[in-house]
């Protein structure tokens, strides 16, 4: 007859740590209260749980409650706690800090490229395409505006070149905010694209 033994785990302090360093990441800050506490309180009881020093075979019903732990804290994280933090790492940045002119925003540019700093440039960049569309009535360059908002409000006057607009906004806030690097042949696409994107822009506002 086989045995009712509780599995060999690792050791109890430090998954225990790891499972409490993870919720304290800042990805959680916005959802610290009834939820997180709710999984603190789901790791304690289980490894208050494993911690069982009775004598002989641990009981079925403590297993069962091992086990229920243990699902309920998985279905919280993966439905709740990791889609708010992948909407958190898609939270789109603002293109604009600050009100800026053209020729600044040009100049900032060049100066990049002469640096051969691809990604500064390629920030520049997006933010040379951004000023087209606000010449073209299609956004506000106004700080504040997401790389999102331009990208979606282009899209509408531009539906044909959705994808490369979202690939180009997410490409932007990945190398603003130091998630990703890019190169210089990723940049003069995108100084190639911008032509393409207002031409398109300023057909569709001599038809509306």
């Amino acid at each position: 007859m086989l045995s009712c033994e509780v599995p060999l785990t690792p050791d109890q302090g430090e998954a225990r740590d790891w499972l409490l360093k993870e919720l304290a990441k800042g990805e959680y800050g916005e959802i610290r209260g009834p939820i997180v506490g709710f999984v603190k309180n789901l790791i304690d009881d289980f490894f208050e749980l494993l911690s069982w020093k009775g004598q002989g075979a641990p009981p079925i019903s403590l297993i069962l409650a091992i086990l229920a732990i243990i699902v309920i804290a998985a279905l919280v994280i993966v439905l709740i706690l990791n889609p708010i933090r992948l909407a958190r790492r898609r939270k789109s940045g603002a293109v604009f800090e600050e009100e800026t002119s053209a020729p600044q925003v040009q100049a900032s540019f060049d100066e990049a490229v002469a640096a051969q700093d691809w990604n500064l440039a390629y920030v520049w960049a997006y933010r040379l395409m951004v000023l087209g569309l606000d010449d073209h009535d299609i956004v506000s360059s106004t700080p504040g505006l997401t790389a999102r908002e331009a990208a979606d409000a282009a899209t509408r006057v531009a539906p044909g070149l959705a994808p490369q607009l979202s690939a180009y906004a997410e490409s932007f806030d990945q190398v603003r905010y130091g998630r990703a690097a890019v190169s210089r042949d990723e940049v003069d696409a995108l100084r190639s694209f911008t032509p393409v994107l207002l031409d398109l822009c300023s057909h569709a506002k001599d038809e509306s």
